[in-house]
């Protein structure tokens, strides 16, 4: 509903933050917004628990892509504007190994639900180093 309000063209999306007090309670929010003809409007927002400044940590956390967001492109692009990201990517993604080559990522990651892996060292998909973790 909210997206239709939009025109078609790409988006300028705005991360911002707003912090006031309800008596002695502090509201500190995190907010994800469309800017649109001189206004923002939230379309995604977190509650911080304290008050002041997000950190990088809150930031990154909230820039997550869904597989469908990949490509070689994509990440070279990211990497060279220094964009810290997160990005899911499907089982059969192939990854450089040492010493056994390529690989689908299934294979590296034989975890049970509500394990977490996280690979120590870099490896290659699509053509970019990046660090792997599956949960």
């Amino acid at each position: 509903m909210i997206a239709r309000s939009f025109p078609a063209k790409p988006w300028i999306l705005c991360l911002d933050r707003t912090n006031w007090q309800i008596g002695k309670t502090n509201v500190n929010i995190l907010v994800l917004a469309v800017a649109y003809k001189g206004i923002a409007i939230p379309i995604l927002w977190t509650f911080l628990n304290k008050k002041g400044n997000s950190n990088t940590g809150e930031r990154i956390a909230y820039l997550t892509a869904n597989r469908e967001f990949r490509g070689k492109a994509w990440l070279r692009y990211l990497a060279r504007k220094k964009i810290p990201f997160r990005l899911r990517i499907p089982n059969n993604t192939v990854m450089t190994n040492k010493p056994h080559g390529e690989l689908p990522v299934t294979r590296l990651f034989r975890i049970k639900a509500k394990q977490v892996m996280v690979l120590r060292e870099p490896r290659t998909i699509w053509g970019c180093s990046v660090y792997l973790a599956a949960t």
